[in-house]
């Protein structure tokens, strides 16, 4: 889960490697701490972050190895917000924000992609030790850390590129993509996270966006397909899982989202449905999905990139699926009179 090579103090390297040895081999993740070189991000990722971050800063590493490099140089500090999901299991968007230290002086806020944002520490806030590599380093409980990350979203302080969706700013767009992720990778409970952002996010603001949010969204643009599909029917729910029919039940995939009762799906297909393996077995899939009685739209980055053209689609399949609800209420009432 976490980075095999950790962040060594360049004094300490001193002691057993030549300055010509530590500069070809390594580089500063802190003012004072240094890593090698093999744990630097691809130069696309650093880019793309770059171009979204508000002060468009260029993190060389990730949430967790900065992390680790600002607890050697304070190691009473308690790491916050976006490091914080990370160390729970958030796989999106921390590492292109900034470190943020709890402490109990020297508020700062930084500049640099060197240096962390340093907050006062609350009384009250809740920690526990996640890294064996240093097992005294502290870290906010998920549930605080989210409200500070659902702050920074809404402050400007923190962003990344997302689709538009009808009806929704991109601030908002965002946190809901946030909180999705955060309850599907974490163990985040979102009643624990009303009860831990007193005086961090404005809870009236707050249960909208819990309500907005699904804990069944894989990926960012899971959220969005949702987001843009809910308003055209009520009932839409995630994570379907499609059983074959016969004597041998198996699982054959499972529906991103979609209204079981009338059988209409939705897929995200991302860059991996590309691969031809893939595509065979999502052909398959499709297949037998038919024979099963479902329609279903599978979904490309592009369409989401249309979001009215997209309602289109999916209300056009809702549309054509009246007769379904008819069958089913037909054949109900026949039971019903054979059974009388």
């Amino acid at each position: 889960m976490y980075p095999h090579d950790v962040p060594v103090l360049r004094q300490e390297l001193l002691r057993t490697l030549s300055r010509r040895q530590i500069e070809r081999n390594y580089l500063f993740v802190s003012h004072f701490a240094m890593v090698p070189c093999t744990l630097k991000r691809t130069d696309s990722d650093i880019s793309l972050g770059a171009r979204s971050h508000p002060r468009h800063l260029r993190f060389l590493f990730d949430a967790i190895t900065r992390a680790r490099a600002h607890h050697l140089s304070c190691p009473d500090g308690i790491i916050s917000s976006w490091a914080a999901a990370a160390y729970a299991g958030l796989p999106f968007w921390a590492d292109n924000a900034h470190t943020t230290l709890m402490v109990r002086n020297g508020k700062r806020n930084s500049t640099s992609p060197l240096l962390p944002h340093r907050r006062i520490v609350a009384s009250h806030i809740l920690t526990y030790q996640p890294d064996p590599e240093f097992p005294s380093l502290q870290v906010m409980q998920s549930a605080a850390a989210s409200a500070y990350c659902l702050s920074d979203i809404y402050r400007g302080h923190h962003a990344w590129w997302t689709n538009k969706v009808p009806g929704l700013t991109f601030r908002e767009v965002r946190a809901i993509q946030f909180l999705d992720a955060m309850q599907f990778h974490t163990s985040l409970n979102t009643d624990s996270l009303l009860e831990n952002a007193h005086g961090i996010f404005n809870h009236r603001m707050l249960r909208r966006l819990i309500r907005l949010s699904d804990a069944g969204a894989e990926s960012p643009p899971e959220t969005i397909l949702r987001l843009i599909a809910a308003p055209l029917r009520p009932g839409l729910t995630t994570q379907i899982p499609i059983f074959t029919t016969g004597c041998l039940r198996k699982l054959l995939t499972i529906v991103d989202a979609g209204w079981k009762d009338i059988r209409v799906g939705l897929f995200y297909d991302g860059e991996h449905h590309l691969h031809r393996n893939q595509r065979d077995y999502d052909s398959e899939v499709w297949a037998t999905m038919r024979e099963l009685g479902w329609e279903c739209l599978r979904v490309t980055q592009g369409m989401l990139g249309q979001p009215k053209r997209l309602q289109q689609r999916i209300e056009a399949i809702l549309a054509s699926r009246r007769w379904f609800l008819v069958v089913v209420e037909t054949l109900h009432l026949h039971i019903i009179a054979v059974q009388a």
